[in-house]
């Protein structure tokens, strides 16, 4: 059954039969397409030149002369810089004498960047400024051709994404109408990054942690049973004396909520243990804002965004509020931000939001870096901020109480993917696959973004959909 000839098929093969399985109507994924090395070598030629990928947030780089050292798939070096200018650009980190990557360091404050090699240097505009000894060039060599290759990016509300493809479509349209969405959980753009990016390796396919977050209540009360079991976080609302709020019907069964599915790849959802509803939404636009809730939430956060965001991404916000539900968002194909309130031990700040950012960067077929990024909201005091980083790291850092958790299965779905059964084992993709979006769903979508119940295999599989179409195309 497993090795031999069968196990040995074609790369595009496999993801043929995947298409297929796909618009056939009842998916499987084999189980190889999580690390492969025909894939991984695939990705780099078809799907990291053509993706926006996460660089980094402006709040990192306030200064000119700030820069920050990011990737864009497995080897791609990138320098993100303000210039002494003030203007905000990128450049591929390669020195244009011999190709030397010219730095090393995460982050900084420099006027020049100078290669160590033959120390050419630049400006942090990208301008070659210096050549030692220039006069045995002959006067032949043209400075200003010879500059740092510039990166393309675009900022969304304080987000800067890079893109290597000259043809590539605007971030905007990438996004899609997907973006209101994301607008919601980065609250109108009105978050910053909070220390330094938290970075570690582990031995697993970026694939892993990217199918699972963005798509996968599922494993929730089950992998994170133990964390449940000693009431360690998320918030309900009678764990800070709350009762609910009057009027609001809560999900059949307990613990449940709504799963995005976007066309262009971006997924997520809401996990809550209310409904969202037309009718529950009007009932949450009559009630008040308990002065419990801004315990949690930065005082005035609702009045303070206006202008912000929309009067219904507002109501959202104010429905995520009152019934303390949880915000998770994917950018494909591997940028995803959640949204958590948490008990935070603090006696200054005893309740807070963390807002965690997370970046998953193959490094090899079965290593993956780990960024994580804490937000914070812009408008939140000292404390509150202090707060909210120490629970994005006591939740998931490399040794966050979540974290501990599901590194485990991610590690060994890697190790058996690469094994010699990667090939022959199909994995169902079948949760609620009969059941249709949620068509009276109150909060927007379409027949790009579509809304369905979760857990639901439904925003994974679109995921895969438009990863399958980029790398067959």
């Amino acid at each position: 059954m497993f090795g031999g000839k069968e196990s040995m098929k074609d790369v595009y093969e496999i993801l043929e039969e995947l298409k297929s399985s796909i618009e056939g109507g009842y998916p499987e994924l084999p189980l190889s397409m999580y690390a492969s090395r025909e894939l991984f070598e695939l990705e780099m030629k078809k799907l990291w030149p053509r993706v926006w990928h996460f660089l980094a947030h402006e709040s990192e780089i306030p200064n000119e002369g700030d820069y920050v050292l990011r990737y864009i798939g497995p080897n791609v070096s990138v320098i993100v810089a303000k210039g002494d200018d003030g203007k905000i650009r990128a450049f591929l980190n390669v020195c244009r004498h011999r190709g030397r990557a010219f730095s090393k360091v995460d982050r900084g404050n420099a006027s020049f960047f100078r290669c160590p090699y033959h120390f050419w240097t630049y400006s942090n505009k990208g301008d070659l400024v210096g050549i030692p000894q220039d006069e045995t060039f002959s006067n032949v060599l043209d400075r200003s051709k010879y500059g740092l290759i510039p990166v393309r990016i675009e900022n969304y509300k304080g987000f800067i994404f890079g893109n290597l493809d000259g043809k590539a479509e605007s971030l905007e349209n990438y996004l899609g109408e997907f973006k209101w969405y994301l607008d919601l959980a980065i609250r109108g753009g009105d978050v910053e990054v909070y220390g330094n990016p938290i970075r570690w390796v582990v031995n697993m396919s970026w694939k892993a942690p990217v199918d699972n977050f963005g798509s996968d209540s599922y494993h929730i009360p089950f992998t994170h049973r133990s964390t449940y079991s000693i009431s360690a976080n998320p918030l309900k609302l009678e764990d800070v004396g709350l009762q609910p709020p009057e009027g609001v019907k809560k999900v059949p069964g307990g613990f449940s909520g709504y799963q995005f599915a976007s066309a262009k790849g971006h997924g997520g959802g809401i996990t809550s243990l209310y409904d969202i509803t037309q009718e529950n939404l009007d009932k949450i636009k009559e009630l008040p804002v308990p002065e419990k809730i801004y315990q949690i939430y930065p005082p005035g956060l609702l009045e303070h965004l206006k202008g912000k965001l929309s009067e219904d991404q507002l109501l959202a916000l104010k429905m995520e509020m009152l019934t303390l539900a949880i915000t998770r968002i994917r950018v494909f194909p591997n940028l995803a931000l959640i949204v958590h309130s948490l008990f935070s031990g603090e006696e200054r700040q005893k309740y807070v939001q963390d807002y965690l950012l997370r970046v998953w960067r193959p490094v090899d077929v079965d290593k993956t870096e780990v960024l994580t990024y804490c937000l914070v909201p812009k408008s939140a005091n000292e404390d509150y901020k202090r707060a909210s980083y120490r629970q994005c790291i006591f939740m998931q850092d490399a040794s966050g109480i979540l974290d501990v958790d599901d590194v485990e299965n991610w590690i060994m779905q890697t190790r058996m993917s690469a094994s010699v059964i990667g090939n022959n084992v199909k994995l169902p993709m079948v949760q609620r696959l009969k059941e249709g979006p949620v068509e009276d769903f109150p909060l927007p979508h379409s027949k790009e973004v579509q809304v369905f119940r979760e857990p639901a295999d439904k925003s994974s599989l679109a995921w895969w959909k438009r990863y399958v179409e980029i790398l067959l195309s």
